[in-house]
């Protein structure tokens, strides 16, 4: 398995710390999702990431998206469609 995609789930609760767009993380494990033919998942805090966006890049990456509402937190799991 690549480096990067060490974590099957991340949990992001606070941005603030972030040094990159929170869409990078959550990029990087559907991108994962895709490599690896693995589930990934990550925790976002709600209404951070363009689901539009996300879901044009699951789309290339073959890959599925779920989402789950957990307050005010959205979970995004990925699975590569088989």
């Amino acid at each position: 398995m690549p480096e990067e995609c060490k974590e099957r789930f991340v949990e992001i609760t606070d941005f603030s710390k972030c040094t990159e767009h929170p869409f990078t993380f959550v990029l990087e494990q559907l991108k994962c999702a895709s490599k690896t033919k693995e589930v990934f998942g990550i925790k976002v805090p709600t209404g951070t990431i363009p689901f539009n966006i996300l879901l044009m890049y699951a789309d290339r990456y073959g890959v599925d998206v779920e989402t789950k509402e957990e307050g005010g937190f959205t979970t995004f799991v990925f699975k590569p469609k088989y």
